[in-house]
Order: C-alpha cells, then structure tokens, then sequence
C-alpha cells in the first residue's frame, strides 16, 4: 500500500557520522552477502549446489567489476548476530569472499567494513556508492533511499519484487536467489552501469514521490487517533 519506511530515514546528524574510509575519486560498488542455507531444500545434495552456485555468483561478479570496470568493492555488514532468521548472518561468508580475493592479490580491492553500524551509518556509507548488489533488502532500499542504482538477489519471498516494481527503471533489477547464476548477476550488473547516471537521476525524482506517499500515509494515520 505504501513504500518501506526505510526510504524516509533522514540523516540524523552525529548518527551518521562513521569511521570508514571512502575514496570517491574511485568507481566504488556495495555490496551486501547472507550466509544462506537454503534449508527449506530438503535434499543435501541440491542443497551444496544452490549455496556454491550463490558464491560463485558473487565472486565471478567481483571479479568482472575489477577487471572490466575498475571498480572497489565494499562489503557491508547488514545482520551481524548469530542468531538471526534462520540462523543467516552476513558475517562468515562476508569474512570468507574477503579472503578468497586476499589470496588473489586483490585485497587492496576487496574490503569488508565489519562494524555494529547503525542505519544512519550504513545509509551514509551507501551513499558513496555507484552501484550497489545487495542481497539484504533492506541494504538495497537504503541505497536506493540515497539515489544509488541498486540490485536485489530476492531470498524473502516477493517483496523485493513489489518494492522496485513501484521504483520507475528498476522493475528487473531482482534476481531469486534460487536462479541466480554468474552470468545473469554480470548481465544485470553491466546494464546497471551502463545506464547509471540516468538512474540516479530517476531515482532523484521518484525517490521525492516515495516520501510524500510515505508522509501522506503517515499524516492519515495520525488524523484518524
């Protein structure tokens, strides 16, 4: 009925001030990771293969973000605590991705920002982004929130889909976690640049529509106490 709340944060001041480094003389892209199980797969097997299949989905696409853009990588901490849904948090596989790009020489390329950062950080630190791929929605969102083109690798049902299908542009940026594989994520990392700058220009615009929809609703909630 009405956008995510999460489009309205506003920056709060000190709340979003952050430690982190970001040179935005560079080609920078976010990027958020979920140690997905697939556990409403019940075969071992097929299992193995949908989560080695996520990985090197995300690793062949950094790979061609550093070859064939030039591009930094950051990796982002969205849910840090083990006891997350289903047992999904961003830090192991963040932490491992890291390393597998450490032991090809490009660590200087490769970053986690592991941190307890709070939302007005992450929108702050997403905002130095030129595109972002993230497989927490609500990273995505953020990004979005900040006029950075975004992809989203859906793992939650619809609501990816129903969230960018109401942003102008952005309506195949969604891919199931189930289908992806490298080369789709590269296919849709490479239109996104390729159309980066008029999309961030859309998003200036719709981005105002989502935030009076959002204080509309708000202001109708209100007058009906």
């Amino acid at each position: 009925i009405i956008p995510d709340t999460a489009f309205y944060f506003r920056d709060e001041g000190k709340l979003a001030e952050h430690c982190v480094q970001i040179d935005t003389e560079k080609y920078n892209v976010g990027l958020t990771i979920v140690d997905h199980a697939f556990k409403y797969i019940v075969n071992p097997k097929v299992r193995t293969e949908k989560i080695e299949k996520y990985k090197e989905a995300i690793i062949e696409t950094i790979k061609y973000l550093i070859n064939n853009q030039n591009a930094y990588i950051h990796i982002f901490p969205q849910v840090i605590s083990a006891n997350s849904h289903m047992g999904h948090s961003d830090v192991r596989i963040s932490l491992e991705i890291e390393e597998i790009f450490k032991n090809l020489n490009l660590g200087s390329r490769v970053t986690y920002h592991y941190n307890d950062f709070n939302p007005m950080q992450l929108k702050k630190m997403y905002s130095n982004m030129d595109l972002f791929i993230g497989t927490r929605l609500h990273s995505v969102i953020f990004a979005l929130s900040m006029n950075v083109p975004s992809i989203n690798i859906s793992y939650h049902g619809t609501k990816s889909q129903g969230i960018l299908k109401a942003i102008k542009g952005f309506e195949e940026n969604v891919i199931f976690i189930d289908d992806i594989c490298a080369s789709s994520l590269i296919s849709k990392v490479s239109s996104l640049y390729e159309k980066r700058i008029e999309l961030k220009k859309s998003l200036a615009y719709e981005n105002t529509i989502l935030k009076k929809r959002l204080q509309d609703a708000m202001a109708s909630i209100v007058s009906s106490i």
